[in-house]
């Protein structure tokens, strides 16, 4: 693990990260993006509790900057 994915991973380990706080991080409207695609939100969360949030992001990389687009945080 790089210097700077370990001192992320370190700080979420510490201080912790839910789901809706990892959306806000990625700059998307959590409950916009609820509201619209409840299926793909749930599915999302679970996902994420299962993973570090640097695993998740990997993982969708490039969907997240869909969700983004669709579901700026203003």
């Amino acid at each position: 693990m790089n210097e700077v994915k370990e001192k992320i991973f370190n700080f979420v380990q510490t201080h912790g990260m839910d789901f809706e706080s990892y959306l806000k991080s990625k700059k998307i409207d959590s409950e916009a993006f609820k509201q619209a695609k409840p299926d793909l939100w749930n599915e999302w969360e679970k996902l994420f509790n299962q993973l570090s949030p640097i695993s998740f992001t990997s993982q969708k990389l490039y969907l997240i900057n869909s969700i983004r687009r669709n579901f700026l945080l203003k």
